[in-house]
């Protein structure tokens, strides 16, 4: 039984048909009756009728002059004259044959520093303005709280060397303590809005992608195996949830705490100080230029080594029987092991 939409190529081979449309029935019988009859002018939209021995042959004429021409369209004569009667033999120049196309490609690594793009996709899924204004006073008001307590200790000290007696000792304590506690609360709440922002992104971005996917064309889904579609479903958004929050927030906790005690101690010291800052400054900078590059080549390294071992743990998975029914088993536990030798290394 042989169920095919070549009518023309299998019906007149065939010893008996049957024709089925949207779950009718059409025709059902020999073979030569149903060539001749008429359903099967609505099943193809051309119809070629028998080719005779003097159409052939000349079909294969015209088939070898078409060959002959492109032959010649594919080389180039060159001649050089060397006197009135002195001709050289053309030198043909043969076409460089393409290379054949692959059905799933490759998977990409992309080079360089990540995009504006990339960043702004990432806070604008975290939260709108409202959510970055409560994030930047809470982050300022964290990062003010120890100046402010130096600052207070700086008047407390002062009013005993003076000899003030205006306050007494339990007032410098208790404001003492509520710059302390506020300074607490900021520093809570500024990793709690972060947090807050990062399930937001994280689950807005998964929703994207998880659409992307479902409604990408046939294309894509040939071209791009599952080992990297559970690559990026998997280690990338794991990485999204747990640790790019907690290092973007560290990162911009370290800085504005940087920033306030280089004003602090810049007011106070003077130029002197800034200015050694910003020679150390610039030394800074460049070992922690080369250093994100090469971290950020390693990550990305890292994830596209990940992917062909996601698509061959799958494939072992869902063929286990036919592994087994061809004794390929040891040739995927080899490819296995290569591909984590690959990863780990």
């Amino acid at each position: 039984v042989l169920v095919s939409h070549h009518i023309q190529l299998v019906a007149p081979r065939a010893n008996y048909v049957v024709a089925l449309e949207r779950g009718k029935l059409l025709y059902q019988g020999g073979a030569q009756n149903f060539m001749e009859s008429s359903v099967i002018t609505t099943l193809v939209q051309t119809r070629h009728g028998p080719i005779d021995a003097g159409e052939e042959k000349t079909i294969e004429t015209a088939i070898e002059k078409e060959d002959g021409q492109a032959e010649e369209s594919t080389t180039e004569e060159t001649t050089t004259l060397d006197g009135p009667s002195n001709i050289q033999e053309a030198t043909p120049v043969l076409a460089k044959p393409k290379a054949p196309r692959k059905l799933v490609e490759d998977e990409a690594r992309a080079v360089g520093r990540i995009g504006k793009r990339v960043w702004v996709e990432y806070v604008q899924s975290a939260g709108g303005s409202v959510f970055w204004s409560i994030f930047v006073a809470a982050l300022v008001l964290a990062s003010l709280s120890p100046v402010l307590e130096n600052g207070w200790i700086k008047v407390w000290t002062g009013a005993v060397n003076r000899g003030d007696n205006s306050r007494t000792p339990m007032t410098y304590i208790w404001i003492y303590c509520l710059i302390t506690m506020l300074g607490l609360v900021m520093f809570t709440l500024r990793f709690f809005v972060l947090y807050r922002g990062s399930i937001h992104a994280s689950d807005l971005l998964h929703k994207k992608l998880l659409k992307s996917v479902l409604f990408a064309p046939i294309r894509f889904h040939d071209t791009t195996n599952r080992g990297r579609l559970l690559n990026r479903f998997g280690k990338d958004f794991e990485g999204i949830d747990s640790s790019l929050a907690d290092n973007f927030g560290r990162s911009v906790f370290n800085l504005a705490a940087v920033v306030t005690t280089i004003a602090t101690v810049s007011f106070v010291g003077g130029w002197p100080f800034f200015l050694s800052f910003l020679i150390l400054a610039i030394f800074y900078f460049e070992v922690a230029r080369v250093y994100g590059q090469t971290a950020r080549d390693m990550r990305r390294l890292d994830s596209v080594s990940r992917s062909p071992l996601y698509s061959i743990y799958n494939e072992a998975i869902t063929g286990v029987a036919i592994l087994r029914a061809f004794g390929a088993s040891s040739k995927f536990l080899r490819d296995m092991l290569r591909c984590v030798d690959t990863n780990s290394s």
